[in-house]
């Protein structure tokens, strides 16, 4: 009998040790390079974004982008203001962080390097990074004393 859900991975990533006997020794020398240039290829868009930016008529792309965070900052300050004003930068920096890093498949680079997405390992470090910041960002704003406590009682958001 054959499964036809089962298929074998698109990418295969060689996995390098620089010493033995630790997991944390090993390294995707392909994932590594194609998230070095997904953060260059970003840093640079968005200075090239930031660097057009103007204080009278904006452009179209301009006026495209403040209309997502406007739009972005409007919903989150439904729940929290000063939340809002942390969450969107951080979710739109990680929105085109990853849109850059599945694009890097369309780029002209070597065979052996594949899009940073494609790793596994990509997610598990976006996720666990995203948890110490929002851990960090509630630890910051509740204090010493609320943020143990937060863990205990219910969350009562404001109906507004």
């Amino acid at each position: 009998m054959t499964f036809l859900a089962i298929e074998p991975p698109p990418v295969d990533h060689p996995v390098y040790e620089i010493c033995t006997g630790s997991v944390f020794c090993r390294f995707n020398w392909d994932s590594l390079l194609s998230s070095g240039i997904a953060i260059v290829v970003t840093i640079v868009v968005m200075w090239l974004i930031a660097r057009r930016v103007s204080s009278g008529v904006p452009g179209q792309l301009q006026l495209w982008i403040e209309t997502i965070y406007g739009y972005a900052t409007g919903q989150a300050a439904h729940i929290d203001k000063d939340a809002a004003r942390f969450i969107v930068p951080l979710t739109m920096t990680i929105f085109v962080y990853v849109l850059v890093a599945n694009w890097n498949d369309f780029l002209p680079l070597a065979a052996p390097i594949h899009p940073a997405n494609t790793d596994l390992n990509q997610t598990a470090a976006l996720r666990v990074l995203v948890f110490v910041i929002v851990q960090w960002y509630a630890f910051r704003v509740q204090g010493i004393k609320g943020y143990p406590g937060s863990f205990t009682k219910p969350c009562v958001l404001p109906i507004p």
